[in-house]
């Protein structure tokens, strides 16, 4: 979503990796049909995940350059050679040129950062070295507080809250706005549709077999009946805290014990810890 805000602005057209793609680009196993061509844009942005932490490699396509950002900065040092040989291959991949000419044209390069010390902020910190980073504004990366990543955390959870899933008229994957000017594919189970774009489902069709529908990741999850599942559970549930269903197909109504009511109280559909819903 970054991405094609910023391509909406005044910084120009950028190219977003998904972490996927970005996870077989650098185990060497990236294979698209259709590789992008990406000399047609300023930056490439990808971000990689491995043993649950975030990194950031962003390919600056006028400078030739590959910046690699780790949140915990005293290792990228270690990492830049093995990132920038990886993303050598992708360009060279996509641009049809032998890797040896991309690893001669190209460079890594870092930018001062302020450094993680916790253990659960580094995706908003890659977020916060994205947005500085193709917004010009890299030298103030040394200077990120807990403040800044609270609001961009606060900032995100509000983008995603009035994003995504449930829009009419916006593809799930990214947000935006399904309209004639882009090609957009339905999903064969839901038919919700999605842009056909690099940064949205075409690398899923591209990894469909002979004769496959495209199915959004919800619906390959099952995630719809189940959803009505919990729906139903959670009215069931709340019914239930004020009547024994038993003693109501027996006869008269009984007390309901403490014990029970413990047993019957809803649980959160994001925690699974029992919640008492009146304090909400």
């Amino acid at each position: 979503m970054l991405c094609v805000e910023l391509t909406g602005g005044k910084v120009g057209r950028m190219l977003n990796i998904d972490s996927i793609s970005m996870n077989a680009i650098m185990n060497k196993t990236f294979r698209p049909r259709n590789p992008p061509n990406i000399y047609e844009y300023m930056f490439v942005v990808g971000a990689y995940c491995r043993a649950a932490h975030w990194t950031l490699v962003i390919l600056d396509v006028e400078e030739k350059k590959v910046f690699f950002y780790n949140p915990i900065q005293a290792v990228e040092v270690l990492e830049c050679g093995t990132i920038k040989k990886a993303m050598c291959g992708y360009i060279a991949l996509c641009a049809g040129e032998p890797e040896h000419v991309i690893q001669r044209e190209w460079r890594s390069s870092f930018v001062r950062h302020a450094s993680q010390t916790d253990s659960f902020n580094c995706g908003i910190f890659c977020l916060i070295f994205a947005e500085k980073h193709m917004t010009g504004a890299a030298d103030s990366l040394v200077h990120i507080t807990l403040a800044d990543l609270n609001i961009m955390r606060r900032k995100v959870a509000k983008k995603v809250m009035v994003f995504e899933v449930f829009l009419t008229g916006c593809c799930p994957k990214c947000g935006m706005t399904v309209d004639d000017d882009l090609e957009t594919i339905p999903c064969a189970d839901c038919g919700r549709s999605y842009h056909f774009t690099n940064y949205c489902v075409e690398a899923d069709v591209e990894r469909l077999g002979d004769g496959e529908r495209f199915r959004c990741t919800l619906c390959r999850m099952n995630y719809w009946p189940r959803v009505l599942r919990q729906q139903q559970r959670a009215t069931n549930t709340n019914q239930s805290n004020f009547q024994d269903y038993d003693s109501v197909s027996r006869g008269p109504k009984k007390p309901v014990s403490p014990k029970l009511l413990a047993e019957k109280t809803p649980t959160c559909c994001l925690c699974t810890e029992p919640h008492d819903e009146r304090q909400y």
